[in-house]
């Protein structure tokens, strides 16, 4: 039955879980020093902005680590410390009740919405285009702006856990049992369908050989 077949359904549908399988849980590995986590990310990205199809993905996978891992370090500290900045600011806002509080709140979360569009933006134009560090925050800077919507979107499902916790915790627990074994690869490619509609309008200059 071509169902069965190696070219059919099932087949392809295995081989995608198991694909996603293999590169969560190599990403999960890849970022336990910390340090390393951008240039996971930006491994992440590399493979699911050519086509995850292919075969070679963990290959793939490694090879993007070891091209990004330089300028993703770099931009990944710069990232940690701006998110001190924002926990610190965050502490203080919820700890201390100060007038129009209310208004601080709503700057405070705008600001974190824009820095995760800032941070999926820039890892994902890491892994696609040639650029200095400070550039490439640059114009993920810009894109969050210029592609608000989109980058909402992206902020949105790198908090989908978060937002599972404080709305639920049965369903918290029911999303985790996912998320380790499959859901930060399957949260990087929804990213990364997200920006190829926007890289799809960049010029091509810079951009890496995939």
């Amino acid at each position: 039955m071509k169902f069965l077949s190696y070219d059919g359904l099932l087949a392809r549908i295995v081989r995608y879980i198991w694909n996603l399988f293999v590169l969560n849980i190599c990403f999960i590995l890849c970022c336990l020093p910390v340090i390393t986590i951008g240039a996971a990310i930006s491994a992440m990205y590399a493979v699911f902005l050519n086509d995850f199809r292919e075969s070679g993905v963990l290959r793939k996978f490694f090879g993007a680590f070891a091209e990004n891992f330089k300028q993703a370090t770099v931009i990944w500290l710069i990232f940690m410390a701006l998110a001190a900045v924002l926990a610190a600011n965050w502490y203080y806002l919820l700890t201390y009740s100060l007038g129009g509080n209310g208004l601080l709140l709503a700057v405070a979360a705008v600001v974190s919405v824009l820095y995760l569009s800032v941070v999926s933006f820039a890892f994902a134009l890491q892994a696609k285009y040639e650029n200095s560090p400070l550039q490439t925050m640059k114009n993920a800077l810009i894109l969050s702006i210029g592609k608000f919507f989109s980058g909402v979107l992206m902020s949105f499902v790198n908090l989908f856990p978060v937002i599972m916790f404080v709305v639920d915790l049965d369903v918290f627990v029911n999303v985790v049992a996912i998320w380790i074994p499959l859901g930060f690869a399957l949260q990087i490619q929804i990213n990364a369908l997200i920006v190829r509609r926007v890289f799809r309008k960049l010029q091509p200059q810079n951009q890496k050989d995939q």
